[in-house]
């Protein structure tokens, strides 16, 4: 306001303050006069930009910005192509990000979900039993539990056996979840007996897939187990539980029948937090609630607890670190490119400064002004943005099929509206950051000042202060970048290279199903393995033919989990190990060596003494400095999946070396098939060409029976590398970006050095006229660009450490400081550095003084 004005208005307010003040006292009129000076300054914030901000002045500055890039295509397109990098980075990790960490999971409330999960006294643990549904149930924090199972038919389509995944669910699941099913109903307390039959819901993309979306599919029956299954429901299309496991239906679970023992922990459960409870609430309730179901239950619970977690932290809270991560390289990346931006608009803008002055001598306000440079930022934001979105469709679908299998709604990931909106918004803001440093200079703008061709020195000092400041920046912020992706990148060779225990590169592995109909019995399907073994080891170059129950140190498809004491008479100290049911040949077709006593024979069946193989760390933990062989230790049916009626003594006869994946090695024992011998197993073929026994294995095991179910024919490497899938990723993205981050800084070097360069030919040709060699000014004009790289360095390298420090807790193998990633992250930037300052200088010691001059 004028000053006039100004003094007019604050005199009225604070009149009316005082009169306020002896009516409704000081605080109501504090209030009121707080609230009439933001009142008035909004208003007379609007009435001020109003007319300039109107939607025809900004499509008229746009269609202006258009015509003067089209003048311009070399800045134009290094601009447009700058920010598609990184607008296309960053809207690539958000489409991933989105669907599988941060958009809602599909069910009502998803944030009052909670996971719980017995665990051992060494925090190890899977699961409930499916007993404990009941106790949970009486929590005061929770408004209803339930509990499910793996399960998964057999079926055939076109003659060929295909699984079908699914899942055992008590019938008030769907409820506890809060979601309603897209057809019919889903299960209610009268389909938990089975008394009026057995009854199925399907899921939406096995409705659609199989059953054609019969929309008439309700109270059809379908054969599931040898018997038939009504259709009561067909879940919604999103819905999808568990999340990690596609679900094609889910059946109902009798509770009031004879259940499994508190020993097999083999369910998940699931409950609601009542509404205003938190979860630090029922935790609170579960210790006491362990102590209850401890004495109630010793054999079972002691040294057990009951935990609870977030669902939504317990289906994706593994994925958080690695999309921070992400996340946070693009975000620089796209900083990066801001300043990089920022940079050359100011150099652009400097051949501006008349055509500016003339403007606001013709009227243009520095509203006006500052408009303009805002609608040519965002003009090339905007384009930059489009360009993004298309480098962002291939990024995405080629992430994508780089993610690990169970990646949670991994199917979601795609350029959906949230993602073309999050990359709209992105540009705009992009946009409006690369305009802030040339308005800030170039907005304020005197006629007189710009006129004169004198003016260059001070302007242009401040201008080249802003310009150093941004490519020290850059420099420092690539750096961070270059070295974060180095470790990320030596962690994963690290932990693809690790000693593993096995030779993985000359192994076959498949998972195999026999039709349980046809292979009811113990002897039935040991006789089928001793077949299927004797067939494959026909095969030319197979060297030998294993089983085993899931990868050992994986911790999938295992026969159980259970404390061991090495002592039955002193079980006070005990160890939690996964088990296995492995065949004679199962360690010679891995390539592990046996440290000590012997493996299984072909004797070691049912009726014979029980015996098992315990691993190096096993061993370690419960004989520490003893000979483990002939100790005996007892297990009780649920370390062998329930296969022996009841707690059983087994003598140790081996110790084999130890197997590892992602972890360190973890206490594992092996049962012989033979005595436990089961449905389903994993065959590992030794061979010296995996690949190319793919087709003659199938082949082979379809001649013994053509209703087998063979999935996962791969060679054991290539399954190793979906183990390590998310890091590998995580590595990947992170070694691009970081590359891209420091092309970006050198860039932007570049730009400076050679805009500099231009500003200051005139004065390059003087000193060259007056005498100064070519050599000379190279090294200026070189030491110039390498002193911001230094500085730029040097804070690079203190924020680099933080860096370390934060990453070293998470990143596998990481070290306080690596001299080799660090000092490579920094040689890649400084001989990028100097090539961007080379050609500059080239350029100024090939110039002719004398036409210069002219």
């Amino acid at each position: 306001l004028p000053d006039t004005d100004e003094n007019l208005t604050l005199r009225d307010l604070d009149e009316l303050f005082v009169l306020r003040t002896a009516e409704k006292g000081s605080a109501a009129a504090r209030r009121w006069y707080y609230g009439q000076c933001l009142s008035f300054a909004l208003r007379l914030g609007w009435e001020t930009l109003r007319a300039p901000l109107g939607r025809s002045s900004w499509i008229r500055d746009m269609q202006y910005a258009a015509r003067g890039f089209r003048r311009a295509p070399g800045f134009s397109i290094a601009t447009v192509l700058t920010l598609a990098l990184g607008i296309g980075a960053t809207t690539t990790v958000f489409s991933l990000a989105y669907p599988i960490w941060l958009k809602p999971l599909p069910y009502g409330a998803p944030e009052e979900l909670i996971s719980f999960r017995d665990v051992y006294k060494d925090r190890s643990g899977w699961g409930v039993s499916v007993q404990e549904i009941g106790d949970l149930r009486e929590l005061r924090s929770i408004s209803g539990a339930a509990v499910y199972g793996y399960s998964a038919v057999i079926t055939k389509v076109d003659e060929e056996p295909v699984r079908l995944t699914g899942y055992y669910v008590s019938v008030d699941l769907f409820s506890v979840l809060g979601v309603r099913p897209a057809l019919g109903r889903f299960f209610t307390a009268e389909d938990e007996s089975g008394e009026g039959g057995q009854v199925i819901v399907l899921s939406d993309e096995l409705w659609r897939r199989r059953l054609h979306a019969d929309p008439r599919i309700i109270g059809t029956t379908l054969e599931f187990y040898g018997q038939s299954h009504t259709v009561v429901g067909v879940a919604a299309p999103d819905f999808q539980f568990p999340q990690a496991i596609k679900s094609d239906f889910w059946r109902p679970l009798n509770l009031r029948g004879e259940l499994p023992s508190r020993n097999q922990r083999y369910y998940q459960a699931v409950g609601r937090l009542k509404a205003g409870r938190t979860l630090a609430d029922l935790e609170a309730e579960l210790p006491t609630l362990s102590k209850r179901l401890e004495g109630a239950y010793p054999e079972s619970n002691r040294d057990w607890s009951v935990t609870a977690s977030s669902l939504v932290e317990n289906t994706v809270g593994g994925y958080r670190t690695a999309f921070k991560f992400l996340l946070v390289t693009v975000g620089l990346l796209l900083l990066i490119a801001c300043a990089n931006i920022a940079s050359l608009f100011l150099a652009r803008n400097t051949a501006r400064r008349n055509e500016l002055a003339v403007r606001a001598a013709l009227g243009a306000g520095r509203a006006r002004l500052t408009r303009q440079l805002f609608a040519e930022s965002l003009f090339l934001s905007l384009a930059g943005g489009g360009a993004g979105l298309l480098l962002a469709r291939f990024g995405t679908a080629a992430v994508a099929r780089m993610m690990p299998d169970g990646t949670p709604r991994l199917a979601e990931v795609a350029i959906s509206w949230p993602v073309v909106l999050f990359a709209f918004l992105i540009s705009v803001l992009t946009g409006v950051l690369c305009a802030l440093a040339p308005s800030s200079r170039l907005s304020t703008i005197t006629p007189g000042e710009a006129m004169r061709s004198d003016s260059r020195t001070a302007a242009g000092g401040i201008r080249n202060r802003l310009q150093n400041g941004l490519v020290i920046g850059e420099v420092a912020v690539s750096l961070m970048l270059l070295i974060g992706a180095g470790l990320m990148l030596k962690s994963f060779f690290a932990l693809v290279n690790r000693d593993r225990g096995f030779e993985p590169e000359r192994t076959l592995t498949l998972h195999l199903q026999m039709p349980f109909e046809n292979y009811g019995t113990n002897d039935l399907r040991i006789a089928a393995y001793r077949r299927i073994f004797e067939r494959l080891g026909q095969l030319p170059g197979v060297e030998a033919v294993g089983a085993v129950t899931g990868f050992p140190g994986s911790g999938f498809g295992v026969l159980g989990l259970a404390p061991i004491a090495a002592d039955p008479a002193n079980p006070g100290r005990r160890v939690t190990m996964v088990f296995h049911a492995s065949t004679p040949d199962y360690f010679r077709a891995m390539g592990v060596p046996m440290v000590t006593g012997r493996g299984f024979t072909e004797q070691d069946r049912i009726g014979m003494p029980n015996v098992i193989v315990v691993n190096r760390a096993a061993a370690a933990q419960l004989w520490p400095g003893d000979n483990p062989i002939g100790k005996t230790i007892s297990l009780p049916p649920v370390a062998v999946a329930g296969t022996i009626e009841r707690e059983a003594s087994f003598e140790v006869i081996g110790v084999v070396g130890d197997m590892r994946l992602n972890a360190e090695a973890s206490p594992e024992a092996f049962v012989a098939t033979y005595q436990v011998p089961l449905v389903w197993m994993d065959l590992l073929i030794r061979t010296a060409a995996p690949a190319a026994q793919i087709g003659p294995v199938r082949q082979a095991l379809k001649e013994i029976d053509r209703e087998f179910l063979i999935e996962d024919i791969a060679p054991i490497k290539e399954v190793m590398g979906d183990l390590v899938a998310l890091p590998k990723t995580q590595s990947v993205l992170g070694a691009l970006f970081g590359t891209l981050a420091g092309l970006l800084a050198a860039i932007g070097l570049y730009s400076l050095l050679s805009y500099l360069v231009g500003q200051r030919l005139r004065e390059i040709s003087i000193r060259m006229a007056l005498g100064a060699g070519r050599g000379d000014v190279f090294r200026i004009i070189v030491a110039r660009g390498m002193a911001l790289t230094l500085v730029g360095t040097a804070i690079g390298s203190a924020g680099a450490y933080a860096l370390i420090r934060l990453m070293r807790s998470r990143v596998f193998g990481l070290k306080t400081l690596d001299p080799a990633v660090f000092g490579g992250a920094v040689a890649l930037l400084l001989g990028a550095a100097f090539l961007a300052c080379y050609l500059p200088a080239r350029r100024a010691t090939q110039a002719d003084p004398v036409t210069t001059l002219r």
